[in-house]
């Protein structure tokens, strides 16, 4: 996954949270994040877009084989 450019997040909860092993999940190590209930990820949400979203781009799109290059056009164009 990290060769594809995934990012993984990872979040872990209640207490007793092994960090080593959510750092080895992650990332990195910045992408952990420790809660202390499923409540709680409610009021984390928005940190956790943002962890999500931040330096992420598009990349490349496969090239399109000719004969399906007029069907992904009107498909792309009705978004």
């Amino acid at each position: 996954m990290q060769e594809a450019g995934v990012r993984r997040i990872a979040i872990g909860t209640g207490s007793g949270i092994n960090l080593g092993e959510l750092e080895q999940i992650a990332s990195k190590n910045e992408d952990v994040l420790q809660v202390n209930s499923y409540e709680q990820l409610d009021s984390k949400l928005e940190e956790i877009m943002k962890m999500a979203c931040e330096e992420q781009y598009p990349g490349k799109l496969p090239k399109v084989k000719p004969e399906y290059e007029t069907e992904t056009r009107s498909l792309i164009e009705t978004l």
